[in-house]
């Protein structure tokens, strides 16, 4: 769940991972610690621009390399203790990407581990290997990055730089509030599980991530991650609420997932094909579309029978939102509602409706209401991708509506 998501995520009660149903997913993950602006938890040795710039963006690329300088006294045969590999999980970049694991927060041995993993040979160990998940996939994500160093440190400089800086930030503008923006935004570079990571005001970012997609991938990526985390609506768990209470935390979260996505442009990622986990990571972007053409076919199906009846209502609402949890619909369906207020009311609607549920679900049904009876299917030629998305069942628009209201507020 914290890694490559292979099947359907578990909710979150603020935020979702997203994910592609059967597909292998770069899942952008939350680790605890909350929204912090993370100035008073400077560490480790930081470039890039200093927070007094146009662009306040620090990269601290210590995490890297310290590893590459240890890796390179493995490789090169010298001796290196228990204590040697342990130390760099207490490495300041290392000690965050672990912290983000609370509860379960990783010992700095555990680091070390990985690394024996990923140097076994080169460390002379004979004894037979253990068989566990974390420490084969850690140390296949270790060999991966190190065999690619030239180009991890040639891709870390450019995202060093203040233009890659300002390209994050100008991601951010419109959508996450200034002044809930960390000041600076501090990123850390480790080898770790193919994954972004969010901690107490600090993005950890994996370097076989940034080699496989790229620095202008990456922007949108971090965007979409701080979006999550600075400017998602809080609410209850929709799988773990009942009756209309869970049907109304299920648009929070299409809401909420939908934005995210939108931003980091999920549906046109890519990942270089040589990488073990991120080359499953393959989206065909009428997936998205489809998804939410089904939230709408969901809605009319179950929707009037809940609201014509509270019993039904009551003992229901939770399976509505499970049936709209499978698959991906959260992030999918969302992404659909998402662009076609962009394409058809334009990006300022869009931004304009991102500040609450109600406003996000009532300038996608305007939007959708354009698109006509005559719509394309998803990923017909000639025809923009957004125009097959069909709004919702008009009684269950009137319906919902102040059902949102009622949970989230006023639009």
């Amino acid at each position: 769940m914290r890694k490559i998501s292979t099947g359907t995520p578990a909710v979150h009660p603020r935020r979702l991972a997203p994910a592609l149903g059967g597909l292998g997913l770069l899942l952008v993950v939350a680790g605890c610690g909350g929204g912090g602006s993370g100035d008073e938890q400077a560490t480790g040795a930081g470039t890039g621009a200093p927070p007094d710039t146009a662009c306040p963006v620090v990269v601290d690329l210590s995490g890297w390399q310290a590893f590459t300088a240890l890796a390179g006294r493995i490789t090169a045969g010298e001796a290196v203790s228990a204590a040697d590999l342990a130390a760099l999980g207490e490495q300041a970049s290392f000690t965050v990407w672990r912290e983000s694991m609370a509860p379960v927060v990783p010992k700095p041995e555990r680091v070390g581990n990985f690394l024996e993993e990923a140097f076994w040979d080169e460390l002379g160990r004979t004894s037979e290997r253990k068989a566990h998940a974390d420490r084969r996939d850690l140390g296949l994500s270790y060999r991966w990055s190190w065999e690619r160093r030239a180009r991890v440190d040639s891709l870390a400089a450019v995202v060093a730089t203040e233009a890659w800086a300002c390209g994050l930030l100008e991601h951010t503008r419109g959508w996450i509030a200034p002044d809930r923006l960390p000041r600076p935004v501090r990123i850390h570079a480790v080898p770790g599980q193919p994954e972004l990571r969010w901690h107490d005001g600090h993005l950890v970012v994996d370097t076989g991530v940034l080699v496989a997609g790229g620095p202008q991938q990456l922007q949108r990526q971090l965007a979409g991650l701080l979006y999550r985390n600075l400017e998602a609506v809080d609410g209850i768990n929709p799988l773990e609420a009942t009756g209309d209470t869970a049907v109304a935390h299920v648009f929070r979260i299409l809401r909420n997932e939908g934005l995210a996505t939108w931003i980091e442009d999920l549906p046109h990622t890519y990942f270089d094909r040589d990488h073990p986990r991120l080359r499953r990571v393959m989206p065909v972007p009428e997936h998205f579309y489809q998804s939410t053409l089904r939230v709408a076919e969901i809605c009319g199906a179950v929707l009037p029978r809940l609201f014509a009846d509270p019993q039904e209502m009551a003992l229901r609402g939770q399976d509505f939102a499970r049936t709209l949890a499978a698959g991906g619909a959260f992030s999918q369906g969302g992404y659909g509602m998402a662009a076609v207020i962009a394409g058809r009311l334009g990006l300022p609607r869009l931004q304009e409706a991102a500040h609450s549920v109600p406003a996000f679900v009532a300038a996608f049904q305007e939007a959708a209401l354009l698109n006509g009876d005559d719509r394309p299917l998803p990923g017909a030629l000639g025809h923009e991708p957004w125009a097959c998305v069909a709004p919702l069942p008009v009684d269950v628009y009137d319906r919902l509506l102040p059902l949102l209201e009622r949970e989230s507020g006023p639009r």
